[in-house]
């Protein structure tokens, strides 16, 4: 499909009209005067103060990294234990994004550690921070290098490069590459370049269900402001015939190509589970965003004043850059109207506002008011504090809960080796069965055999898991098949495990940790105070755990206990 809708779209734009017509009258005003100079000292020392930014934030990236952290189950289970991850089209939750995860199945076969696995990520970082600075020439580079550190900071960002399972950063990288191309078109129209604009498209759609409302609003925005005449009423159609049209209706077509393979698949499980589990309140879904996300609503409220004074042709509008604005607004509602909310859901929206805002206000800085520059800036610092702390908050709860984690498979798989012929019980009394076949997935990839999960012909005997919030016995997740035994209390000799993200406060851990062995505990590090922690408590929306609940003060704590008391007389808190 990639190939064909791109040796089409290339033949349709060679054979498209004439020349393409260049749309001076639809330039902004800026634009026409020359373009800055890039090279400038102060630009040479912001491209290496960003060098050794991007350096840090790498690195950040790397520390301490394990395949511990959420969802990383369709890592451990598949593509680390030699098994191709089959492309996400799940019928049943209604969700439909193929290419997801699917570069993992290539790296496999070279490498199965940490580090292979985040290289890629990272090249996609790389290429995005190159994109940054190269993408808007009408600023100067120490204003692109400033907005492209700002953008790095947003906690969209920092979870969609810091974690592996999230397609959102494929979604912005594509998104960045169709953007380059489209401008790179609009200059110069050449085959080579709507085919690569194409291509962008095609990978783009399949990452995100939703990505066809952005390519759509993208290309629909271009066409209706390559239309409307900007200076006298009425509208001009012969503008269809530019070759920048040609590209636009392309984009568009592979839309509703995307949307007719869906609902083919889709045809007969129209009850979208997955959304439907995932829908939130109307007020509670927008609090929510609004606590997570401030740019993006200052962003769509900017986007919905433009496009007013553009209807009323007040100002002249950039076909590129309101046509981004507008396919991240439609991005934007879609999530909206669906009710799904998710800390990093929002960072191809981010993306384009920290490009789009930045733009207009570096642009037209000269000519605000006294006042505007005030209220810009207080703007400005309410969004940066707002980043910050939530993404700080963000590293120091994965860090943690990576570094947990780990060591507590650590002492489990210690105590395995020790066990002889014995089998091994682990009883998990505060964790969800999701998030005990999660972290069972972990121990099967650390070598501790998991009942359920395939096995080697050497392995002696099962770790049998027990969770207390299990109803029946059997599969943890339908999906996995690691089976769970329901039991209300440990028996003798059960390890009891406390997990870092465990819904539970010290005084129930004190319940149950007396007259039993304590083989191991943890707690955050670096320590925070608890000043510190009633902030981060606040900060509580950016937590894939917590983003809905309240942080408890055994947040971060972790435990493996033996447990010393008969069957039935232990005392655990509910």
């Amino acid at each position: 499909m990639s190939i064909v809708s791109a040796v089409i779209s290339a033949l349709l734009v060679r054979g498209w009209g004439s020349l393409s017509l260049q749309p001076g009258n639809m330039v902004p005003a800026s634009a026409a005067t020359k373009q800055p100079s890039a090279w400038s000292r102060g630009a040479g020392l912001a491209i290496i103060l960003f060098c050794l930014f991007t350096a840090g934030y790498i690195a950040l990236i790397l520390v301490g990294e394990r395949f511990d952290y959420y969802d990383n189950s369709q890592l451990t289970l598949y593509t680390l234990r030699g098994h191709n991850y089959p492309p996400p089209i799940w019928g049943g939750p209604g969700r439909f994004f193929p290419l997801a995860f699917q570069e993992f199945n290539v790296i496999q076969h070279f490498s199965r550690t940490v580090f292979a696995y985040h290289a890629l990520p990272i090249f996609e970082l790389i290429v995005v921070c190159l994109l940054l600075l190269t993408l808007d020439r009408e600023l100067k580079m120490t204003a692109r290098v400033c907005l492209a550190i700002f953008l790095l900071l947003t906690p969209g960002l920092v979870i969609s490069f810091g974690g592996l399972i999230y397609p959102e950063r494929n979604v912005i990288f594509w998104l960045l590459l169709l953007a380059t191309f489209v401008d790179c078109f609009d200059k110069r129209p050449t085959a080579a370049t709507a085919a690569a604009a194409i291509i962008s498209a095609q990978f783009l759609l399949y990452y995100k269900e939703t990505a066809f409302l952005f390519l759509w609003g993208f290309a629909v925005g271009r066409l209706l402001i390559r239309c409307r005449n900007a200076r006298q009423p009425g509208w001009d159609f012969s503008r269809l015939r530019e070759k920048s049209s040609c590209l636009d209706l392309c984009l568009f077509s592979l839309g509703i190509l995307f949307l007719l393979y869906y609902c083919a698949i889709m045809f007969r499980n129209t009850h979208l589970q997955y959304a439907n589990q995932q829908r939130l309140p109307e007020i509670k879904m927008l609090l929510s965003y609004l606590k997570m996300d401030l740019l993006a609503w200052l962003f769509v409220a900017v986007v919905i004043v433009r496009a007013c004074l553009i209807w009323k042709r007040t100002i002249v509008p950039s076909p590129l850059w309101e046509g981004l604005a507008f396919g991240a607004s439609a991005y934007f509602v879609a999530f909206l109207g669906l009710r799904m909310f998710s800390a990093y859901y929002l960072a191809p929206v981010d993306v384009i506002a920290v490009l789009y805002l930045g733009r207009l206000i570096v642009l037209s800085w000269g000519k605000q008011h006294v006042w505007s520059r005030i209220a810009i800036t207080m703007a400005f610092c309410a969004v940066l504090a707002q980043n910050i702390s939530l993404s700080t908050f963000r590293e120091y709860e994965r860090k943690n809960l990576v570094r947990e984690k780990d060591q507590i498979a650590s002492v489990i798989r210690s105590r395995y080796q020790e066990s002889g012929q014995t089998p091994l019980r682990l009883y998990f009394p505060y964790t969800s069965p999701h998030l005990t076949m999660e972290f069972a997935a972990y121990l099967s990839f650390c070598g501790i055999p998991i009942e359920g999960v395939e096995g080697g012909p050497n392995i002696k005997t099962n770790v049998v898991l027990f969770c207390r919030a299990l109803a029946a016995t059997g599969p943890l997740q339908n999906y996995q098949g690691i089976i769970g035994h329901a039991g209300s209390t440990p028996k003798l000799g059960d390890l009891v495990i406390i997990l870092p993200d465990d819904i539970i406060s010290h005084a129930e851990v004190d319940s149950y940790l007396r007259g039993n062995d304590l083989l191991f505990s943890s707690e955050p590090q670096p320590s925070i105070s608890h000043g510190v922690f009633q902030f981060f408590s606040h900060c509580h929306i950016a937590s894939p755990g917590f983003e809905q609940k309240t942080i408890p003060d055994h947040w971060l704590y972790s435990s493996v206990t033996e447990w010393k008391q008969p069957a039935g007389s232990g005392s655990l808190a509910p």
